[in-house]
């Protein structure tokens, strides 16, 4: 589960000064931190603990003490596996596609669990991309897309996502046998 020391969406860059964004614009530590908050806030919620237990810890690296990856709590990773090994193989593959392509086991588990058969999408590709996006994101607003590139990047990110989203919430595909 070395996934979650080093999830993208855990990384927040060290604080610098305010030339990074425009005037009363967000710096992209704040920007990252908003969105860590958010998937931390949908750990806590949405991922089932015993009755009577403390809910998840997730622990962010801050990038003010080093780009450093902090181990998760033992009781955090745990649940997760249990969780995932709890997946069907389908949910699997989805699970494996979307954590190669957000650099997030955060991300594609939320996008896995979120979109699991339901009569809507909870949480959508376009969510998904940006939050594991948000560095790129800052740096194409501040000085601009780089054709072929960061162009090519967005539009592909979203793709395999969607892909994802695909495969767990709409085809009711039967296990494979395995022999």
């Amino acid at each position: 589960m070395g996934y979650l020391d080093t999830d993208t969406l855990l990384m927040i860059s060290p604080t610098r000064g305010g030339h990074m964004a425009g005037k009363g614009e967000k710096q992209l530590r704040e920007i990252q931190l908003d969105a860590a908050q958010d998937m931390i806030e949908w750990v806590r919620e949405s991922i089932p603990v015993p009755e009577g237990d403390d809910k998840l810890e997730i622990i962010l690296s801050d990038g003010d003490h080093g780009l450093l990856p902090n181990s998760q709590p033992d009781r955090t990773v745990n649940v997760i596996k249990d969780i995932i090994s709890g997946f069907s193989v389908w949910e699997l593959v989805g699970l494996e596609r979307a954590v190669i392509l957000s650099k997030s086991l955060l991300v594609g588990l939320r996008l896995v669990m979120e979109n699991r058969k339901y009569d809507s999408i909870r949480w959508d590709v376009e969510e998904a991309a940006r939050a594991c996006n948000l560095e790129t994101d800052f740096q194409v607003e501040q000085w601009g897309m780089v054709e072929d590139t960061h162009d090519v990047n967005h539009v592909d990110l979203r793709r395999g996502l969607g892909s994802v989203v695909l495969l767990v919430s709409e085809v009711d595909l039967p296990n494979p046998a395995f022999e």
